[in-house]
């Protein structure tokens, strides 16, 4: 996300330098994380729900220490076949100018919503859309905030575990004090992808223990401290 002109971004610049240190205490920052199948029954192809949010009620406009990686892990037992859907191919500057245009219709995979704080006091709060896309290895997360650049993330996924690496952006320069906008609510909707040809993208764990299917997350923060979170579903057989 980068520097704009518009409204009170460029004239909050010293502001942002200021605050940005009041903003990144990790101790207060509160993590929540959700996750499920769209099905319950084992053994089905399905889609999946995963929705996250994070606030610290003690800093400018509540923001929260950014999370730096975030590693999502399905129950055991979880197949997903990523040679089920075509893969998108498209550079970061094509997404970044192109928008979801860039990949073909048949590599998307999911979309979803999320919300990004920054340090502003004119401008707290910034909605965007998020698509979803696969590709090779792993998937394509194009968020676009209403009123800022792209932000293009490639999470790898293997061994039932979805890894997605978050850069840092900045409002103003570079550095730790650069006014960092941070992506503190976030929802993905996965769709229940099947086909004779080329199988199902995402099936539930053949058996149903008796606790329950459980998801698993890990969000690591800059300061380098890990918050794990388990998310339970009930299935059956």
């Amino acid at each position: 996300m980068k520097r704009r002109t518009r409204g009170g971004v460029a004239m909050a610049g010293m502001a942002i330098v200021a605050v940005a240190a009041a903003s990144s205490a990790m101790a207060a920052t509160q993590q929540t994380y959700s996750q499920k199948f769209t099905v319950t029954k084992a053994g089905s192809a399905t889609g999946s729900l995963f929705s996250a949010s994070a606030r610290d009620p003690q800093a400018v406009n509540q923001q929260p220490s950014p999370a730096r990686q975030v590693t999502l892990t399905f129950p055991s037992g979880t197949k997903v076949n990523t040679k089920a859907v075509p893969a998108c191919s498209a550079s970061d500057t094509q997404l970044a100018q192109l928008g979801p245009a860039a990949c073909p219709a048949k590599t998307k995979v999911g979309s979803g919503s999320g919300k990004v704080i920054t340090p502003l006091v004119t401008l707290p709060l910034v909605d965007a859309k998020v698509t979803a896309f696969n590709r090779k290895g792993g998937m394509i997360l194009l968020v676009q905030p209403t009123v800022s650049n792209p932000v293009i993330l490639r999470p790898t996924l293997a061994g039932g575990k979805l890894k997605i690496s978050v850069p840092q952006v900045c409002l103003v320069g570079t550095g730790p004090d650069c006014g960092e906008a941070v992506l503190a609510d976030f929802t993905l909707s996965l769709k229940k992808i099947t086909s004779k040809k080329t199988g199902t993208y995402l099936t539930t764990p053949r058996k149903c223990p008796a606790g329950g299917w459980v998801f698993k997350s890990a969000f690591t923060f800059k300061d380098g401290t890990t918050q794990a979170l388990e998310s339970k579903q009930a299935c059956k057989k």
